[in-house]
This record gives structure tokens, sequence and C-alpha cells, in this order.
């Protein structure tokens, strides 16, 4: 009797809760991969700012090979993993062959005539998409995560809120606060003009959203059950 009785004590537990940064978590890829994408590439950005501050180089222009190497060899290398998914996959090139064929061609002559029309509004447009997709891409991390993770309405809600105002706010600011030092492609290419008091008046809303969603992941952590690690990497390095 005692042998039943202990065996149903120990079936009857409730299952131990997972550490936060556990290997079989809800990652995207495995902790390694998204700690060293997400997380790594961010340490590694304020590291290269500090060496850039105390050479003395923070505020002067990037050199190219150090261009090429940040913004072409890491920032821009998963565009080129577009190659090998559609244009080198003979299946999925035969699957829409006229979206992608017809779309960069229409891009590139759009590109090609808004440049013979005026330079800098080809270099503001090209701005204005490069942050639209910056955006997008933090939000569908995002929501990568919360689908791995089954969040609840409230939390995905959240999850999209915070990002959408970590995301756009700073770039409200920047607009409030032009020229300054660092160009998103080139110098003048955003809009001037936008008065400070969009900054000001939209900041409550900024601390608000990101203030609930610390709070809501704080709440997961002590109640349970707690939130995706690497969706919280993705949000404050974000």
């Amino acid at each position: 009797m005692t042998a039943v009785a202990s065996g149903t004590d120990v079936a009857d537990e409730p299952a131990a809760t997972p550490k936060l940064f556990a290997p079989e978590g809800p990652w995207l890829f495995s902790r390694r991969t998204d700690l060293l994408a997400f997380g790594g590439s961010a340490l590694l950005a304020f590291v290269l700012l500090g060496i850039g501050a105390l050479l003395g180089i923070a505020e002067s222009d990037t050199p190219d090979a150090l261009w090429i190497v940040c913004v072409l060899g890491l920032d821009v290398a998963h565009v080129w993993s577009t190659l090998y998914r559609v244009y080198f996959d003979g299946e999925e090139l035969r699957r829409h062959p006229l979206l992608y064929l017809a779309v960069p061609l229409a891009c590139y002559a759009t590109g090609v005539t808004l440049y013979a029309m005026d330079g800098p509004l080809f270099w503001s447009v090209l701005a204005y998409l490069a942050v639209f997709h910056f955006v997008r891409q933090q939000v569908g991390w995002v929501r990568i995560y919360a689908r791995r993770e089954r969040a609840s309405d409230l939390d995905r809600h959240l999850d999209v809120g915070a990002t959408y105002l970590a995301t756009l706010w700073p770039i409200v600011w920047w607009h409030a606060h032009l020229p300054r030092a660092f160009a998103w492609l080139l110098e003048g290419d955003f809009v001037t003009g936008v008065s400070g008091e969009v900054a000001r008046w939209t900041f409550p809303l900024y601390v608000g959203v990101l203030g609930a969603w610390t709070f809501r992941q704080l709440w997961r952590l002590v109640r349970g059950p707690a939130p995706s690690p690497g969706k919280l990497v993705v949000v404050a390095t974000t």
C-alpha cells in the first residue's frame, strides 16, 4: 500500500516549470542561435560604439570597408538568402514565376525613374522603405515567438504594441531633432520640419505601453507561464 501511495503521490505532483533559458524552450532556431543572432548582435554594436568613442571616431563618417562588412556582409546578408529560397529553387520558382520575375523588374524600373526625376527623393523613398522593413521585421520575429509559446490574445497585442512603439517612437524623436550626425542611408534622407512637440506628446504612450509590457513579462515570470526568452531579447534589443 505504501508503494502504491508513493507512486500516486509522485504521479500527482505538478511538472516542474522549465527554466527560462532551457534548451527546450520555444526558440526559433535554437538557444545558442537565437541568443547570438539577437542578443549577440546588439552586444557587438555596443562594443563597436565603445571602441569608436575611445578612438574618437564615433562622430566621423563610417569607413567604406567597415560599411561593407557591417551593412552588406551582416545586416543585408539575409537578403541574399532569397536567391537560394526562390531563384535557385526550381520548384518554388515554378510556383509563382510571374511574381518572382515581375516584382524585381518593377521595383528596379520605379527606382530608376525616381532617381532620374530627383536623386534626393529616391534616397528618401528608399530610406522610408528601409524603416518600414526594419519595423515589420521586428514585429514579425515577435509574432513568431508568440505563436511558438502559444501566447494569449492579451500577450499578443502587448507584444506587437510594444514592438511598434519600441521601433517607431525613436524614429519620431529622430525626425523631431534633425539634423543628426547619423543618417539612415544618406544625409538629408529623412523629412525635416517635424515639431519636437510630436515626440513629447507621444512619449507617454511610448512609456505606458512598454511599461505595461514589462510588467506583464515580470508577472508571467513570477506566476507563469514564463514568456519566451528569445522574445524578451528581441524586444529589449529593439
